[in-house]
């Protein structure tokens, strides 16, 4: 299977323009790319280049996932109807900071009510202990959501193989596994791989 099977293409920067993901999704097709992963106020205009060739994904409560549940609630199901195939969310990190873990399970599992189409939940690996990554892919799995992700890449350090390791480790395939954050190079994207992942989301795609 070729790489970029596997690859989102992630154009989530502060400076990206319509005009740029336009350049960016005619390579992306061209090389086979999985997905295309877009700001949300981009959604619509996106969804109609695609013509079916490529999955568009976008992102709810990014990049720190302070909103609202009702609100990124909202979101999901906005970017759903816009066009998206799939949502990687960013849960309210602050309530497993502070100790309210029944919480955010709870918000996790009303992710999951919404809609039986692909959710990612992003974890924020680099600021969480490996104790602490492993209780949240609990909560991921036993949510049903279908993919455990490792960063936003605008926070901490960004994806690390080690804790890729330690969750594919402990549940095997039954938890889906997407590595984004600092993956810049095709070396990068294939240690990941190797251990197990089944996304790669970065940036980065034409230098591979």
């Amino acid at each position: 299977m070729s790489i970029y099977k596997k690859i989102e293409h992630t154009l989530l920067r502060l400076d990206t323009t319509l005009e740029q993901i336009e350049k960016d999704l005619k390579l992306c097709i061209d090389l086979g790319v999985r997905t295309i992963v877009v700001p949300p106020s981009m959604v619509q205009s996106v969804s109609k280049m695609l013509k079916g060739n490529i999955l568009l994904c976008s992102v709810a409560g990014f990049p720190n996932g302070y909103t609202d549940l009702s609100i990124k609630k909202n979101e999901i199901l906005n970017l759903f109807d816009r066009g998206c195939v799939e949502v990687d969310i960013v849960p309210d990190h602050t309530l497993f900071f502070s100790g309210k873990l029944d919480l955010y399970k709870e918000h996790l599992d009303q992710f999951r009510k919404l809609t039986d189409k692909p959710l990612k939940i992003i974890v924020e690996t680099s600021l969480y202990n490996p104790k602490q990554i492993l209780e949240i892919a609990e909560m991921i799995y036993q949510s049903g959501i279908d993919y455990f992700k490792t960063s936003t890449g605008f926070n901490g350090d960004g994806a690390r193989l080690s804790d890729v390791v330690m969750v594919k480790n402990k549940f095997n395939d039954k938890l889906k596994i997407k590595a984004s954050g600092g993956i810049r190079t095709l070396g990068d994207a294939e240690k990941f791989i190797n251990a197990g992942v089944d996304l790669i989301g970065t940036s980065s795609t034409f230098k591979f």
